[in-house]
């Protein structure tokens, strides 16, 4: 499974490393489920090994940059021509008392959590801050979003000192790891509490 700007495809690995049965659409028919508003971009796939779901996450906002989303969606099953679920969570944050949209999307799993950081710019293009949005697999609105439902989602804002923030899975290590860029370096950040419950 890949995704880049414009497109999104899957198929069947054959004997031959080559790609059988190729699904490929462009993100704005493959998010159609959330009634798309604006341009659909950085999209980033992973595989949850522990639930056997695929995961795609992509930034979506208007012309002006005033309205902002994220869009979520998660296999079915192990096969991501089985169907997908689908929910779009609002990105345009308040930082300082100033409008954000987000970009460059981070995503990772942990068995329990979906875990998107992003980037919080201004309509202008000011930096502001990195933004955490936590998904729990199975909690939400009809058993979450990995049941066909809506996740709950729990914010965290980063300081403004970071930047393109990348939750890292340390399952049993009793907290999460973060990396991110610190204008000067990188930063290795560990949480020894839960983000969620």
């Amino acid at each position: 499974m890949t995704a880049e700007n414009s497109s999104i495809e899957w198929g069947m690995l054959g004997s031959t490393s080559t790609l059988s049965n190729v699904s490929t659409q462009t993100l704005t028919s493959f998010f159609q489920p959330l009634s798309p508003y604006g341009q659909i971009f950085d999209p980033h796939t992973l595989y949850d090994a522990t639930n056997g779901r695929f995961v795609v996450v992509a930034d979506e906002a208007n012309n002006s940059f005033s309205k902002s989303s994220l869009l979520v969606a998660v296999s079915e099953d192990a096969n991501p021509a089985d169907g997908w679920y689908f929910q779009s969570i609002n990105s345009a944050v308040k930082i300082a008392n100033r409008s954000t949209w987000a970009d460059y999307p981070k995503i990772a799993v942990d068995g329990t959590n979906i875990v998107i950081s992003t980037n919080q710019f201004t309509s202008s293009g000011s930096y502001l801050g990195a933004e955490q949005y936590v998904l729990q697999d199975f909690a939400g609105t009809n058993g979450g979003l990995y049941k066909g439902g809506a996740s709950t989602v729990t914010t965290l804002r980063w300081s403004n000192a970071y930047s393109s923030v990348e939750e890292v899975s340390a399952p049993g290590a009793g907290g999460t790891y973060a990396l991110s860029y610190t204008g000067n370096g990188i930063a290795v950040t560990f949480n020894p509490t839960q983000i969620v419950g």
